[in-house]
């Protein structure tokens, strides 16, 4: 998964505005190496970052980690076009947005975004693309706010975003309307008066990777604990599901740069609306038919719906991710976090319907018991059954083992990353996809144990509850 940041500096005095600032508890200041080191986790193929200084004392500070699902070559992060517009992008299109072949989904909404404020503007110009420069006529002159909402509300798909608009001095940020994709916000106050959006935030308080099981214990429970917990409760907030919009001032020379409020922006989707019109008829679980018989056809159609729905679901998914050049030809594209339970079986079998014939699918499954646990004797006879029901698929069954001492020991660096879910069982479904992720364990491939393999993190991870 790709990681987005964004640190706004400015000088306190124009970021407060003449007005006071809400204050925080503790001494909690990450700073920018933090997030530096927290981007180099996640997005293995990029790692960049790119700076625009307005006046003399306002910079900000993009910075971003890529994991490259599609484009015929490597791409880069952050992106910038001729104009200044800088972009980071955590997401996937699957739909709503053309994308040229060989192009990524990053590059595409970039030019997007670029041509839709154009033609707002009634700008009759040409925006240069990787595949060439393209000619546009404006349309109807529509509010320039409008044409990026537009834009951001057709793409179909999980995604967060930060979006400099340069001839506007206008920083949009938000994620989709489901907020599949986490971005936090620091707002700011007396003691940090930066504006600070990330995709996951540095620990309040870090704990030594060399300190002893003794003291990470004492670091993470009791007051310690829910003093870490304040802290970052206070210091961040969740971006709800939505697109923001923050003005830059600096019409006043004199007054140096002035930062307006956040503008809350509604995405104009048809998906909210078709989940709104969706509701459980109460009468229909009452008056149930007399025989079982009877309720068969009703059923079989929903089953094939369903079915039909969920393969077209996967087939969006695995046929959206490319092999940029130079990247590892081994590498498997599609991985499913792999129980052996009907839940994942069915993706699977989804999954081969749709993965081209010679690719690998690799199913990951998580064991807590170093390899005793029901769930990896259920994943091994999937892997049966799917080798039956498919015997021309290469599968790999990457069998990671872990204990919950293990998963312990690096508590702080989960809870980091699910912040500000902070549940048990957030801790424990996280800590599955965490392994899953990293894909490092013993592979059944060919009916044998092979040797130890490192999952290569370009996997588009299909996964299901167990």
């Amino acid at each position: 998964m790709c990681g987005i940041t964004l640190l706004l500096d400015m000088a306190a005095s124009d970021m407060t505005n003449g007005k006071p600032c809400a204050t925080m508890p503790g001494d909690y200041v990450p700073s920018a190496e933090d997030f530096c080191e927290m981007l180099q986790r996640r997005g293995p193929d990029r790692v960049g970052e790119k700076h625009v200084c307005l006046g003399s004392s306002t910079n900000l500070r993009f910075m971003a980690s890529l994991l490259q699902l599609r484009g015929a070559h490597p791409s880069t992060t952050p992106l910038e076009d001729e104009e200044g517009n800088v972009l980071l992008f955590n997401g996937e299109v699957f739909d709503g947005l053309h994308i040229e072949p060989g192009s990524t989904d990053s590059r595409a909404l970039l030019t997007a975004l670029q041509t839709s404020a154009a033609q707002s503007l009634g700008d009759d110009r040409s925006v240069i693309t990787e595949q060439g420069t393209h000619a546009f006529s404006s349309s109807q002159p529509q509010e320039e706010t409008d044409a990026v909402v537009n834009v951001l509300s057709n793409i179909r798909g999980p995604w967060a975003f930060i979006y400099w608009q340069a001839p506007s001095k206008t920083l949009w940020y938000g994620r989709d309307v489901v907020g599949r994709r986490s971005l936090l916000i620091h707002h700011p106050t007396v003691q940090d008066p930066r504006l600070l959006i990330t995709s996951c935030a540095p620990l309040a308080v870090p704990v030594p990777s060399d300190a002893s099981s003794e003291e990470r214990a004492e670091s993470l429970e009791g007051p310690n604990c829910a003093t870490q917990e304040a802290v970052r409760q206070a210091y961040w907030q969740e971006v709800k599901p939505g697109v923001y919009s923050i003005k830059l001032d600096d019409s006043k020379p004199n007054e140096g740069i002035v930062m307006g409020p956040a503008k809350a922006h509604s995405l104009h989707s048809s998906m909210l609306d078709a989940i709104a019109k969706q509701c459980r008829v109460g009468s229909a679980l009452i008056s149930a038919p007399d025989t079982p018989e009877a309720c068969e056809p009703a059923q079989d159609a929903a089953a094939t719906s369903l079915l039909e729905h969920l393969s077209s679901s996967v087939a969006t998914r695995v046929k959206c991710i490319e092999n940029p050049t130079g990247a590892r030809q081994e590498a498997a594209p599609v991985g499913v976090l792999f129980s052996g339970g009907v839940d994942s079986m069915i993706l699977a079998a989804l999954a081969d319907r749709h993965v081209p014939a010679g690719e690998v699918i690799d199913l990951t499954n998580v064991c807590f018991a170093q390899g005793t646990s029901p769930d990896r004797k259920t994943a091994l006879d999937g892997l049966a059954e799917l080798r039956r029901a498919s015997p021309s698929r290469k599968w790999r069954l990457i069998q990671v083992n872990s204990t919950l001492e293990a998963v312990d020991a690096h508590r702080d660096h989960l809870n980091n990353l699910l912040h500000p879910s902070s549940t048990y069982m957030d801790l424990n479904i996280g800590a599955a996809l965490w392994l899953a992720a990293g894909a490092e364990g013993w592979v059944e491939c060919s009916g044998a144990q092979c040797d130890l393999c490192h999952g290569q993190l370009q996997q588009s991870v299909v996964s299901a509850e167990p």
